[in-house]
C-alpha cells in the first residue's frame, strides 16, 4: 500500500526521516507477509503521531537537514540509475551494527556515499531530538517511552481545547479553539436481553447496525459494551465497524472506559469543511469510549413528512443490488484504511442517507400502526 504525505516543508520530511518517527511507526504499524514486513498505516503510524513543539530556529535546523538529505539521495540516484534507495538503507543498517560488507554492499556504500548519509542521519536524529527536549543518545525505549507520554498530553490538550495544529494557517485560519470536552458518563449500559439481535451478515448492514446501536445507547459506550447489546456479537468484530464509522465522521472517540482498549479520538476542526475534517484531522491514541454524532433536529421535520406520504411502500424500499455492493466494498476497504477523500465521502454520504431512511421506515410504522 501506498501513502503519500502531501506536506511541502521539509520540516515535517525530517521529522518523518527521524529515528522517532521511525521507532514510532515500527511500534504502531502493522505486520505483513511470510517475511513479516512492517507495514506503515497512516491511522496509527500518521495521524496519531506527536510532531515537536519547535521554536522557529529548531524549525529551521531540521528542514536545513532534511533538504540537505533529500538532495544526497536524488543526486547520487541521478549518476546511479540502478542504485535503488532499498539497498542503500540495507547497507546503512549494517554499518549501524557493524556488520562486515560485502564486494556488492561495498558497491553500493561507494556509490551511495552511504557514510555521509549516515552522518545526516546522525544530525538530523540530534536536531529532531533537541525539538523534543531530550538527549540525542537516548535509547529505542525510552524515546517510545517519550512520544507515548507526549500524546497522551496532547490528548489531555485536546479535552481543554487546546489543539497542536499540523498545519495551523489550513486547519484553523481563524485561530477558533476548540469547546473544552465534558467528562464522560462511564456507568455501564446495560440493553435488555429481549431488545438483543443479531448483529447482519452483510458487512454494510453490520456498519449501519452498529450505529444504530450507538443512537439507542444514547450515550458514550465501549465497543464491549455495544457488542453485548447484539445476541452473538464479538467485541473485535464491533471494535472494526466502531473504525469505520470513526474514519467517516459517523462516530467520535471520547475519553473514558476501562475495558484496556486504546481507541483514537478524532478533533475535528471547527471551521473545517468535510474534505478538511477527513483529511486533516489529527488524532491522539487514547480512551477510550465512542459516542454517536447527534441526528440534526433538522431531520426530524424531514422524516415526518416523508413517513406521511406514502408509509407503506417505505416500509417496503431497499437500495439496489449495485448500491448495496458498492456500499459493502467501501466498507470493507474502510476497515483497511484504503479510501481515498473522495470515497470517504461517499461512504460518509450512504450513511447519512441510510441513517434517515431507518428513522423514516421506523416512523412509517407507527403511522401504519395508528391507522
Amino acid at each position: 500500500m501506498l501513502v503519500n504525505i502531501a506536506l511541502d516543508d521539509a520540516y515535517f520530511l525530517g521529522i518523518l526521516s527521524s529515528r522517532f518517527h521511525m521507532l514510532w511507526a515500527l511500534a504502531a504499524g502493522g505486520r505483513l507477509g511470510i517475511g513479516n514486513d512492517p507495514r506503515y498505516t497512516k491511522t496509527r503510524c500518521f495521524e496519531p503521531f506527536p510532531f515537536p513543539d519547535t521554536t522557529e530556529d529548531q524549525k529551521a535546523a531540521i528542514r536545513d537537514i532534511a533538504e540537505s538529505l533529500d538532495k544526497h539521495r536524488k543526486d547520487r540516484q541521478a549518476e546511479h540509475p540502478d542504485l535503488t534507495l532499498t539497498n542503500v538503507y540495507n547497507v546503512l543498517e549494517k554499518l549501524r551494527a557493524g556488520e562486515a560488507l560485502s564486494a556488492k554492499d561495498k558497491e553500493v556504500h561507494q556509490q551511495g556515499l552511504v557514510s555521509v548519509l549516515k552522518e545526516l542521519h546522525d544530525n538530523l536524529d540530534a536536531a529532531v531530538a533537541d525539538a523534543y527536549g531530550v538527549a540525542a543518545d537516548l535509547s529505542d525505549a525510552d524515546i517510545l517511552s517519550h512520544l507515548v507520554d507526549l500524546n497522551k498530553t496532547r490528548a489531555e490538550d485536546e479535552q481543554r481545547g487546546i489543539i497542536h495544529w499540523l498545519r495551523p494557517d489550513y486547519q484553523n485560519p481563524d485561530g477558533i479553539h476548540q469547546e473544552p470536552v465534558l467528562e464522560v458518563d462511564t456507568t455501564p449500559v446495560v440493553i435488555p436481553e429481549k431488545d438483543k439481535q443479531p448483529l447482519p451478515k452483510a458487512l454494510a448492514d453490520q456498519t449501519l447496525a452498529v450505529r444504530e446501536m450507538l443512537h439507542i445507547i444514547g450515550k458514550p459506550a465501549t465497543a464491549e459494551e455495544i457488542a453485548a447489546g447484539f445476541k452473538r456479537a464479538s467485541r473485535k468484530k464491533v471494535g472494526e465497524l466502531l473504525e469505520v464509522l470513526s474514519a467517516v465522521g459517523q462516530a467520535q472517540r471520547v475519553r473514558g472506559g476501562a475495558t484496556g482498549f486504546e481507541w483514537v479520538r478524532g478533533v475535528k476542526a471547527p471551521t473545517a469543511n468535510a474534505e478538511g475534517q477527513s483529511a486533516e484531522c489529527k488524532r491522539s491514541v487514547v480512551g477510550g469510549i465512542m459516542t454517536f454524532m447527534e441526528t440534526p433536529v433538522a431531520y426530524r421535520d424531514i422524516v415526518e413528512f416523508i413517513a406521511q406520504t406514502d408509509p407503506e411502500r417505505l416500509m417496503t424500499f431497499r437500495a439496489s443490488e449495485d448500491v448495496q455492493r458498492r456500499v459493502a466494498d467501501l466498507v470493507r476497504r474502510g476497515k483497511l484504511d484504503d479510501l481515498n477523500d473522495e470515497e470517504r465521502r461517499e461512504l460518509e454520504r450512504y450513511l447519512h442517507l441510510e441513517h434517515m431512511m431507518r428513522l423514516v421506515k421506523a416512523r412509517a410504522r407507527q403511522v401504519v400502526r395508528e391507522r
